[in-house]
């Protein structure tokens, strides 16, 4: 949004009825604006036609994006919405502006949304508005960059994933409730994988009693969403009923035993309206002051106002948008088919760490990232990983990096288990630091560290120079092939453009002089017979395609059987050679008739090629 306002030109601004940032409501804090916003605009213009946004759809979706910030302004005049500023989103929706406040008032006036005043009430349905517009754009989107791709639909593709981080803030309600939870079951994939692939390395080298013992946090996911009762489950149940509320939900889950008696449900509250959770990153109090209001599935009437637009962009956000399920329903649904595809495909983790709050470069605040690297579960990760052995090396490996700790008669010994074991011994690491399995040696992380602690200085010196060797042969490796490369296209980007040149410099001609032909304003040029076979040769030095190459073979051929019959022709003058453009032609001179052969090479090679490759 700080992009479209502050790079848009004077006439978009107008066109999309754009202000400074301070008019909307919804950006009072949001003054941080640069260059770079404009900047970005531009390449965000740019990446719309890079993948084939149509020009007018462009424009819709901007109109849509300035109609959400009208919307925060929307407010009560008397008890009745404020026209004015509904009347601007009507515009850039493209729907009447009675039908639009008809329908806030309808719902304003109505008691299927629970709120102690109209006030609270009209904010509750101003945001479930641009839920609807801004999730419905964002699908859209995000579906047309997905086709933008080639071949985006097979199994051969790269997907990124962008995932709002776990959060545990002063007030958490419905939304971040939902976030959370994605995160948990993020976490949950997470667990399985990267601990689940360990185990299986243990098993199958014979370590069966050796696994590692992780938490895969499921009691959490059970108690919101995979036992019977959960907490959305509940949800649901209160959602439909006939006078739901959001105090109806929380006593239905502090009165229900099964999911009170859950270790991860925290019955002590600190305040009214809060319950906790005790999410594999720490506790969060949630308020359920938004619960039903969020959950609620009557946003038929938003359907049906969108309906109304002329904007064929914001018809099909309500097709898309306008469901019978819930939020919750639909989000668990997307959650599970998230999960299935992130269980089944190779997958890597980037944890994402701010420096500040404050959005300022060069600044690290301690406490910011401190906070992030506990809600994100990375020093609970890694606490777990620490826990088993999660190192191993091949025998063979092993005692290669750190033999030099034994002498050479205790490493005279065929087996390797045994070397692998003196070593071990030597280093002073304990039997329960490290495992031996079939073919590989396994050991823990402080087995690991005090490997490396032990290593005499010579070694440690020579470890480090055979690392920067390693490294620099690999660097080298990459040079070469990059510049093998290079030279390989080169080569083919000249041969190529020689080719282009010497066919339009050296097509061949052969006419008959004596024909009575005029050639006083011909530019061709006269040459031998001798002369035309030696420019056939280079040229077939230089072909860049197989077709042309064979063609010139048939054609140097034919010149060779023919090359004696020419000679005396030419003596007798029956036959004059000259050149022309892309073509050989022969002009045999009788008595009676000229019969004439021509041969365009380019097109002889390509009707001829079966035959010619035979």
């Amino acid at each position: 949004m700080f992009t479209l306002l502050q790079g848009a030109t004077s006439e978009e601004r107008f066109k999309y009825d754009l202000h400074s940032v301070g008019i909307y409501e919804y950006l009072k804090n949001g003054d941080n604006m640069d260059i770079a916003d404009r900047r970005n605009y531009d390449n965000l213009k740019k990446a719309f036609a890079t993948f084939n946004f149509d020009s007018g759809i462009v424009e819709q979706i901007f109109c849509i994006v300035s109609s959400i910030l009208w919307t925060g302004n929307v407010h009560l005049d008397e008890k009745k919405v404020d026209s004015e500023a509904l009347g601007r989103v009507a515009k850039l929706l493209q729907i009447e502006q009675s039908l639009l406040q008809n329908a806030f008032q309808n719902e304003l006036n109505s008691k299927k949304t629970a709120a102690s005043t109209k006030r609270e009430k009209l904010e509750k349905l101003k945001a479930m508005f641009c839920r609807v517009l801004y999730e419905g754009l964002f699908k859209l989107i995000v579906a047309q960059v997905n086709r933008g791709f080639p071949n985006h639909e097979t199994d051969k593709s790269i997907c990124i994933m962008d995932l709002s981080g776990f959060a545990n803030f002063t007030f958490n309600g419905f939304n971040q409730f939902l976030i959370n939870f994605s995160n948990e079951k993020i976490q949950n994939v997470f667990n399985l994988t990267a601990f689940q692939m360990k185990n299986d390395k243990l098993v199958k080298d014979g370590l069966k009693s050796d696994i590692l013992d992780f938490d895969p946090n499921d009691t959490c996911l059970e108690l919101i969403e995979m036992s019977i009762p959960s907490l959305l489950s509940i949800l649901e149940e209160e959602c439909e009923s006939n006078t739901p509320s959001n105090e109806g939900f929380l006593n239905k889950i502090n009165k229900n035993q099964h999911i009170s008696d859950k270790p991860c449900y925290i019955k002590k509250r600190i305040s009214e309206h809060t319950f906790g959770i005790q999410h594999f990153a720490g506790e969060v109090y949630y308020s359920s002051d938004d619960f039903v209001e969020s959950n609620s599935v009557d946003i038929n009437w938003i359907g049906e106002i969108l309906n109304q637009s002329r904007s064929p962009l914001v018809r099909t956000i309500a097709k898309e948008e306008i469901k019978s399920t819930s939020p919750s329903t639909q989000f668990t649904s997307d959650m599970v088919y998230l999960s299935t595809i992130l269980a089944s495909s190779p997958t890597n983790y980037v944890r994402c760490i701010r420096s500040n709050d404050k959005q300022t470069p060069s600044l690290f605040d301690e406490s910011v990232v401190s906070r992030q690297l506990k809600h994100f579960s990375v020093m609970k990760t890694l606490k777990s990983q620490k826990q088993g052995f999660l190192h191993n090396q091949k025998h063979l490996d092993f005692i290669k990096s750190y033999g030099s700790a034994i002498s050479i008669e205790r490493l005279s010994s065929p087996n390797l288990q045994s070397q692998a074991a003196a070593i071990m011994s030597a280093l002073d690491i304990t039997a329960d630091m490290w495992r031996h399995g079939n073919t590989k040696i396994f050991y823990t992380e402080s087995a690991k560290k005090a490997g490396k602690v032990q290593k005499s200085p010579l070694q440690a010196k020579l470890h480090y120079y055979s690392e920067i060797y390693s490294l620099r042969t690999l660097e080298k490796k990459k040079v070469s092939a990059a510049m093998t490369i290079q030279s390989l296209y080169r080569g083919y980007r000249l041969r190529k453009q020689y080719l282009k040149s010497e066919i339009s410099k050296s097509s061949l001609n052969i006419h008959d002089k004596d024909s009575g032909e005029n050639h006083e304003h011909d530019d061709k040029l006269y040459i031998s017979h001798i002369e035309a076979e030696r420019l056939t040769n280079v040229l077939k030095q230089v072909s860049a395609t197989r077709k042309l190459s064979i063609a010139l073979d048939h054609l140097a051929e034919f010149l060779n059987e023919i090359s004696p019959v020419m000679e005396t022709m030419k003596n007798s003058s029956l036959i004059s050679p000259t050149s022309g453009k892309r073509k050989i032609n022969y002009r045999v001179k009788t008595e009676s008739v000229h019969n004439v052969a021509v041969v365009d090479m380019e097109d002889y090679a390509e009707q001829n090629f079966e035959v010619l490759k035979k």
